[in-house]
């Protein structure tokens, strides 16, 4: 089921059953205000399924991505095991359409991706070994997609802006902020689906999400430690 809302607050997003696709932000917003209702073509019906691939994707693939959690295991483990299958979740779907222009320049910035996996390898390792705590790395998911992002949007601006286009930028790129999932899963699977039977190991990683870290290092040049994967699941 597909129910298409008209108001402004989200874009699209996978329910149980279902995806919300909000018109508004997704088609009209998209255009600037003083052309928005003469130009209600400017999402072509392929960007519209391409983007409800995206959500469908979470919803069918859901059933693979989840049907291993081991509910006795630590809670470190479990923390763990909900991360990767975020990062995989998010990585999977965002082939379905794939970002463009800023969105894709700074999902692909080798500064922002460093810091995610450095963050990766620090939080996991924790996780594993006990020594952060349920509070801990709750505060840290939480602050990813809020307080992180928005430092790691403001310090790409500082990096590759003029001070005085910042401001407006930020405020323009708010919702491309780099969000730890996203940029893990995307930098990660598009770099596996490049590998000689990619697709085959995407396929392998839906059902045994902790494959995307083993794979993912086969997919790196053998120079480049600050990309590495050091965590062991």
């Amino acid at each position: 089921m597909t129910c298409f809302i008209y108001d402004g607050y989200g874009d699209a997003f996978a329910l149980r059953d279902g995806v919300d696709f909000d018109i508004y932000s997704l088609v009209v917003r998209q255009v600037p205000e003083t052309e928005r209702f003469q130009a209600h073509d400017s999402a072509t019906v392929d960007e519209i399924e391409k983007t409800l691939a995206h959500e469908y994707h979470h919803v069918y693939a859901r059933r693979y991505l989840l049907g291993k959690q081991d509910t006795t295991a630590t809670l470190g483990k479990q923390w763990i095991d909900y991360f990767l299958y975020r990062i995989v979740s998010e990585g999977v779907a965002m082939q379905c359409n794939p970002s463009s222009g800023f969105k894709r320049r700074i999902l692909e910035d080798t500064a922002t991706v460093a810091y995610c996996l450095a963050q990766l390898n620090e939080k996991f390792a924790g996780l594993k070994n006990g020594t952060i705590s349920g509070d801990e790395i709750d505060k840290w998911s939480q602050a990813n997609s809020d307080q992180t992002a928005r430092q790691l949007l403001t310090d790409y601006l500082k990096r590759n802006f003029p001070e005085d286009k910042r401001e407006e930028l930020f405020q323009l790129h708010i919702i491309d902020r780099p969000i730890f999932e996203y940029v893990v899963g995307w930098w990660m699977i598009t770099r596996i689906l490049k590998m000689p039977g990619g697709k085959d190991r995407v396929m392998e990683i839906l059902s045994s999400p902790e494959k995307i870290l083993e794979y993912y290092n086969e997919s790196l040049p053998p120079n480049s430690p600050e990309m590495r994967v050091t965590f062991s699941y």
